[in-house]
């Protein structure tokens, strides 16, 4: 949780936005609710660090980006390049479930659709091949590919690592992008951000809220599972988690959660 916190922290003193296109959805929080919409101009704006921002860019790259890389469409959705729909790593992104805890919260994240923590001769063959492809977006013969997202064009490699952030929180594993980035570590937005972490590690303090301290061990696709005062709860159109304090009433139709942070 705390992990989340100082990404979001990270993302909000940064100022990453995007403007999304016209006719694409996204989210807005609406009474402490996220909700669904569809941009109606090319304005539209997100802000990473907010739970509507994370929702609305993990939903664009799930339903414009990597779909649009996968067709070999880059810029603002326009340009074609055979090389791209080529490229290993793109070929291989397909949606992937990912438990975020070995009993709930399972979600569905675009990732390779291999082992990324390979372990076998034959699983590090695949993951390098991947890997090389990759690295081509950074330094290789697709460094000047670029996406466009508003009136900014960004590397491809920048939006995957902060997809990855946001769907996978960064964490290693055999179906996250995370070993994807282990070449690229001196890459401008992944060192700002190591950097940061090393701050505050140096540091040693991240302030965060009492309540958010509260150890718990329900993590609930439905909250009402659960009898313990303090939940997470994955939103089922988002993927994202957020936590909340549950107030029990005299009966099960009174259960009220009370949104304490969203993560």
């Amino acid at each position: 949780m705390v992990d989340r916190i100082m990404r979001d922290r990270y993302y909000l003193s940064k100022g990453i936005s995007f403007k999304l296109p016209a006719r694409v959805g996204y989210f807005v929080k609406e009474n402490g609710q996220l909700k669904r919409k569809t941009t109606s101009s090319n304005t539209t704006p997100i802000e990473l660090g907010t739970e509507e921002g994370n929702a609305s860019f993990k939903l664009f790259m799930e339903t414009v980006v990597i779909p649009n890389l996968i067709k070999g469409k880059y810029g603002d959705g326009n340009n074609i390049n055979p090389a791209l729909s080529k490229n290993e790593f793109i070929k291989s992104l397909a949606p992937t479930l990912y438990k975020h805890n070995a009993r709930y919260n399972v979600t569905i994240n675009y990732a390779p659709g291999i082992n990324m923590s390979p372990r076998s001769d034959a699983e590090k063959a695949l993951f390098e091949k991947i890997k090389y492809d990759f690295n081509a977006f950074r330094s290789g013969s697709l460094s000047k590919i670029k996406y466009k997202i508003g009136d900014k064009y960004y590397d491809i490699p920048e939006l995957f690592y902060y997809y990855n952030q946001i769907a996978f929180g960064g964490r290693p594993g055999e179906n996250t992008l995370t070993s994807i980035f282990q070449d690229i570590l001196d890459y401008r937005p992944i060192k700002e951000y190591r950097n940061y972490e090393s701050e505050l590690d140096m540091n040693g303090v991240i302030e965060v809220d009492d309540n958010l301290l509260e150890r718990e061990t329900a993590l609930r696709r439905n909250p009402w599972q659960s009898n313990m005062k303090y939940i997470y709860y994955e939103d089922s159109d988002t993927g994202l988690l957020s936590f909340w304090s549950r107030i029990t009433g005299k009966v099960p139709e009174e259960v009220r959660l009370v949104n304490k942070y969203n993560p």
